[in-house]
């Protein structure tokens, strides 16, 4: 997700929570012709061409993201345990 701004990268994580263009822009306070470009700025810079590759990306993105998470809680946990 390098290279995608804050607002995209907020569109990207609403299109993995199956949002649709209505929801997403009633959600982050703005137009849909906003949430629209947006969509299309994300497919130009990461090279997708439809939109089911754009949702595919987004859900694997969060997917990931919930993994690093996950195994950055249970590093943090097992950090804390040996200090006790």
């Amino acid at each position: 997700m390098q290279g995608l701004t804050y607002r995209e990268r907020e569109v990207l994580n609403c299109l993995a929570r199956a949002l649709n263009t209505k929801e997403i822009a009633a959600s982050l306070g703005i137009s849909e012709h906003t949430v629209s470009q947006h969509r299309k700025n994300i497919c130009r810079k990461l090279g997708l061409h439809s939109t089911a590759h754009l949702i595919a990306y987004a859900v694997q993105a969060q997917a990931q993201e919930s993994i690093t998470a996950d195994a950055r809680t249970r590093t943090l946990q097992r950090q804390k345990r040996r200090r006790l």
